[in-house]
């Protein structure tokens, strides 16, 4: 007996038979209890469906959030870079000036000296 258990063992068959006596044992326990099985079994996939969507959008929320503080603080760098190259310019632009103004002072000077010679 102990190797004809054994060798339907190992054919899978006593597992196969659990099985169907557990299904059948859930089945026979009201009249009912397969249509509730089954809308239980939608109600739980909803469940741990709707579960793992709040925690993916909790964390494509955070994960957006920090993205947002990273953008805000390369706004912010580059715009301080902007100011600075505004002030190089202005710079730039004064040196510009005060050389022409070099520039135009000398040439007075010196078309004056021509026009004194004539």
């Amino acid at each position: 007996m102990v190797a004809s258990v054994k060798a339907l063992k190992d054919n899978g068959m006593v597992s196969k038979a659990r099985r169907q006596s557990q299904v059948e044992a859930q089945g026979t326990d009201t009249g009912t209890s397969g249509v509730g099985s089954a809308d239980e079994r939608i109600r739980g996939d909803l469940r741990r469906e709707l579960a793992k969507l709040k925690e993916d959008y909790s964390k494509l929320k955070t994960d957006s959030e920090k993205e947002i503080e990273d953008l805000k603080k390369q706004v912010s760098e580059k715009d301080k870079m902007i100011k600075k190259f505004e002030m190089f310019i202005d710079l730039c632009n004064q040196r510009v000036m005060v050389q022409r103004e070099l520039l135009n002072d000398g040439n007075e000077g010196g078309s004056a000296a021509v026009n004194s010679s004539v």
